[in-house]
Protein backbone atom coordinates (compact mmCIF):
# COMPACT_ATOMS: atom_id res chain seq x y z
CA UNK A 1 0.00 0.00 0.00
CA UNK A 2 1.35 3.43 -0.91
CA UNK A 3 0.49 6.53 1.12
CA UNK A 4 0.58 10.20 0.22
CA UNK A 5 1.62 12.54 3.02
CA UNK A 6 0.06 15.99 2.83
CA UNK A 7 2.12 19.09 3.53
CA UNK A 8 0.32 19.47 6.87
CA UNK A 9 1.08 15.89 7.88
CA UNK A 10 4.73 16.23 6.88
CA UNK A 11 5.00 19.37 9.03
CA UNK A 12 3.37 17.60 12.00
CA UNK A 13 5.67 14.58 11.63
CA UNK A 14 8.70 16.86 11.74
CA UNK A 15 7.31 18.96 14.61
CA UNK A 16 6.61 15.86 16.71
CA UNK A 17 9.94 14.25 15.75
CA UNK A 18 8.30 11.11 14.32
CA UNK A 19 9.51 9.06 11.39
CA UNK A 20 7.54 8.45 8.22
CA UNK A 21 8.37 4.77 8.67
CA UNK A 22 6.54 4.73 12.00
CA UNK A 23 3.49 6.45 10.47
CA UNK A 24 3.45 3.95 7.58
CA UNK A 25 3.64 0.98 9.98
CA UNK A 26 0.70 2.32 11.98
CA UNK A 27 -1.33 2.93 8.81
CA UNK A 28 -0.61 -0.61 7.59
CA UNK A 29 -1.62 -2.20 10.90
CA UNK A 30 -3.81 0.16 12.95
CA UNK A 31 -4.99 -0.97 16.36
CA UNK A 32 -8.33 0.78 15.94
CA UNK A 33 -10.68 1.23 12.97
CA UNK A 34 -13.97 3.15 13.15
CA UNK A 35 -16.52 3.01 10.30
CA UNK A 36 -17.84 6.55 9.71
CA UNK A 37 -19.81 6.64 6.48
CA UNK A 38 -20.77 4.12 3.81
CA UNK A 39 -17.29 3.75 2.37
CA UNK A 40 -15.11 5.68 4.85
CA UNK A 41 -13.19 4.15 7.75
CA UNK A 42 -11.18 6.26 10.20
CA UNK A 43 -7.96 4.83 11.60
Amino acid sequence: MKFHFSKHLTEEIEKRKLSKGLIERVLRAPEQKTPELDNITCF
